[in-house]
């Protein structure tokens, strides 16, 4: 509530205790004015929510999920005997033994071997103050902090500041092969999939990871896509991972190739016709 709201919510609450009648004319239309007042803050609230979705969207789905009924919280568990176990504890090593053992592990001995497409490598990356407190200036600002608890909202506001001492680690990080602690650490959290909330396979791991570090892998996507274009290393029939290019611009292109496939068999009859 505003200033205005909370006025006319104390005033009501006032001529109440003055009158201690709730049909006494006063009471009423001080109840009526602080009613319609409250309605009125809240619509406004709502609708400031609804227009800054898209700069901020943490608050908005707050505000969704505190009128929703539904538990997001992890409930208690079943352990392998069957049990339920409500200790946070008990239920976090549980969580954790069930998303190790799903994790998929790649051997080196089976890596597969390829040929030498160019003799163009990428033995640098070029890391400079302008890049780095560019990719500061795009972080979304509602997204959650990772192990080393720096806000992005933060990062994005001292991005003037804090563009120099990154980008000196980030090279020194490159110079040396040694990435800090707080770029590899995660902070888990699981999130309900469907089925009952009682088994540990109905939850899948959300890793939250440092800021700096998403900032540090863009420049590092950046300088890996450009080299792969520049010497043509990545064919226009790959659409993962690249800019511009999703599953439906694969699923577009596959469907014009095979209309262009259709006409050309209906060409190919036709003159044979």
């Amino acid at each position: 509530m505003t200033h205005k709201e909370h006025k006319v919510v104390s005033r009501k609450r006032q001529i109440y205790w003055k009158y201690k009648d709730t049909t006494h004319p006063a009471v009423i239309e001080a109840s009526k004015a602080g009613r319609w007042e409250i309605k009125k803050a809240k619509k406004q609230f709502e609708l400031k929510l609804a227009n800054n979705i898209k700069k901020d969207r943490k608050p908005f789905f707050a505000y969704v999920r505190s009128k929703s009924k539904s538990n997001v919280n992890v409930s208690s568990l079943a352990d392998s005997q069957g049990e339920l176990t409500s200790d946070s504890k008990a239920k976090a090593e549980m969580l954790n033994y069930f998303f190790s053992s799903v994790f998929t592990k790649e051997l080196e001995t089976h890596m597969p071997v390829l040929d030498n497409l160019s003799n163009a490598k990428l033995v640098d990356i070029s890391v400079t103050v302008d890049s780095i407190k560019s990719k500061l200036q795009k972080l979304k600002e509602d997204k959650a902090a990772g192990a080393d608890n720096m806000s992005p909202r933060i990062l994005k506001a001292s991005c003037e500041e804090i563009a120099v001492p990154v980008t000196i680690i980030f090279r020194k990080s490159l110079d040396s092969g040694c990435v800090p602690g707080d770029w590899r650490t995660a902070n888990v959290s699981p999130l309900f999939k469907k089925g009952s909330r009682h088994k540990v396979d109905n939850y899948r791991p959300v890793s939250l990871t440092s800021q700096i570090c998403k900032v540090v892998e863009a420049v590092f996507r950046d300088e890996i896509g450009q080299h792969l274009d520049k010497y043509d290393l990545i064919r226009n029939t790959q659409h993962g991972f690249r800019k511009g290019y999703s599953c439906t611009s694969n699923l577009l292109v596959s469907k014009v190739l095979q209309q262009i496939l259709m006409l050309e068999e209906m060409l190919t009859l036709y003159i044979w016709i």
